[in-house]
């Protein structure tokens, strides 16, 4: 493990992550869960660069495509028992537009794509 964190850092070293603490508001656990990750992307020479919101700030900038982060911490709480409200919502690239996107890992892989429409149709 440490041999391949090693790799890892020598890899990336030098590296900018920038992790607009977006998806950590700027109250409660959220500022320290971001010095948190920030040390820990250090011991593998990572810089981060940390930004803290109020949370309908954050919301709206990660839901931006195009805004510039890397990472970003959000929960998702189903609405209703069914797999769509996961993949779906959250994973289908097809969704993805300039704002008020939910799909904040911004993945658009034609390959993924393809299971919602599976599990559509087998529903």
């Amino acid at each position: 493990m440490l041999a391949e964190r090693e790799t890892l850092g020598r890899r990336w070293e030098g590296t900018t992550a920038r992790f607009a603490a977006i998806g950590l508001a700027n109250r409660g656990a959220s500022p320290l869960r971001a010095q948190i990750i920030q040390y820990n992307l250090s011991q593998i020479g990572l810089k981060v660069d940390t930004h803290l919101f109020a949370r309908a700030v954050q919301v709206t900038k990660e839901g931006t495509r195009g805004e510039p982060f890397d990472i970003a911490g959000e929960s998702w709480g189903a609405d209703y028992a069914d797999p769509y409200d996961f993949i779906n919502v959250l994973l289908d690239g097809r969704n993805i537009r300039d704002q008020n996107n939910n799909n904040f890992a911004y993945l658009n892989d034609p390959k993924f794509g393809a299971v919602p429409q599976v599990g559509q149709r087998l529903g």
